[in-house]
């Protein structure tokens, strides 16, 4: 498998940076040790003979479905009290049915393409890498690292130095809806789900793991909006919304009860569980990792799950 290499110059830039938990906290703690929430992709990118960048990218199969949601209204009504005509409020329940895209696990590849001036690939710092320094290692297919984000410097940790970024923003906004491709290799396809990125520790009898991470929450809130009817009078409508939130979760486990491997798929030894957890570390809790999009991780990452029942 092939992720692109950058000039000697980046690369010894890049590798000044600290290796997945060989060092202790750096100076910016709060960035480097808070896990962020979701991780960013991977796509395939191959330079053609016309110097167009063709360009896999997995996306989540999704469909639309009608669902039935309930609303409360505040309909005005007039009725005739002592020969005079009072304006009251009264509360209605309807039904509302509405389209909810609804995504699974799995991924299709589709395929699209960028023109050799439109080509924006860059180092994990964010800057852009000249299209004369690239092009020679992206005439074969290469993995790079797809994200609409920049990676802040917790990411950073997780992925190979040389492995480059493509910026979802620069490739066709509506990609999603494009055919999925045919006949790859299952090399070129994600089946891995999002991974969960976390900080685990050995706790202080270290007979324990203790694990934080972040998880996406939601919760609801009713809010009112005022519509008008078809005879203009106006009325108000509660409707719920669901806010996301963010939680940061600590779990602490038996380590008996774990199982412990690294992105290249070697198992570890209570020894080196001991040594590597023995101070903060980032690894991967309860996630999948293969070659797809291990392709431009760092090999040694750990990855920790937790044993069937």
């Amino acid at each position: 498998m092939l992720v692109i290499r950058l000039s000697l110059v980046l690369v010894v830039m890049l590798a000044m940076e600290q290796s997945v938990c060989s060092q202790g906290h750096s100076s910016n703690e709060s960035e480097d040790w808070t896990p962020s929430l979701g991780f960013p992709s991977v796509a395939v990118v191959k330079l053609d003979s016309e110097d167009t960048l063709q360009i896999l990218l997995p996306t989540l199969i999704c469909e639309k479905q009608v669902k039935t949601r309930k609303i409360t209204v505040t309909v005005p009504y007039s009725i005739l009290e002592n020969k005079v005509t009072v304006q009251k409020t009264r509360q209605e329940v309807h039904e509302q049915d509405y389209v909810e895209l609804v995504c699974g696990e799995d991924f299709k590849m589709v395929r699209t393409q960028l023109k050799s001036h439109a080509i924006q690939l860059q180092d994990q710092s964010g800057n852009l890498i000249p299209f004369e320094q690239l092009a020679e290692a992206i005439r074969r297919p290469a993995y790079v690292i797809l994200t609409g984000v920049p990676l802040n410097a917790y990411r950073r940790h997780y992925f190979l130095e040389d492995a480059m970024v493509l910026m979802i923003q620069t490739v066709d906004p509506n990609y999603g809806q494009l055919p999925a491709v045919e006949g790859l290799d299952k090399k070129w396809i994600r089946t891995e789900p999002m991974p969960t990125v976390a900080v685990a520790q050995l706790a202080d009898d270290r007979s324990k793991l203790q694990v934080k991470y972040m998880e996406s929450k939601l919760k609801t809130e009713v809010k009112k909006r005022t519509v008008v009817a078809e005879d203009g009078s106006e009325s108000e409508v509660d409707y719920t919304v669901q806010i996301p939130y963010l939680n940061q979760l600590t779990v602490l486990a038996d380590l008996n009860e774990c199982n412990f491997s690294t992105v290249a798929g070697k198992q570890l030894s209570e020894e080196e569980v001991a040594s590597r957890l023995a101070t903060p570390c980032r690894v991967f809790w309860e996630s999948r990792i293969a070659e797809y999009l291990g392709s431009v991780l760092k090999p040694d990452t750990i990855v920790i799950q937790r044993k069937k029942g």
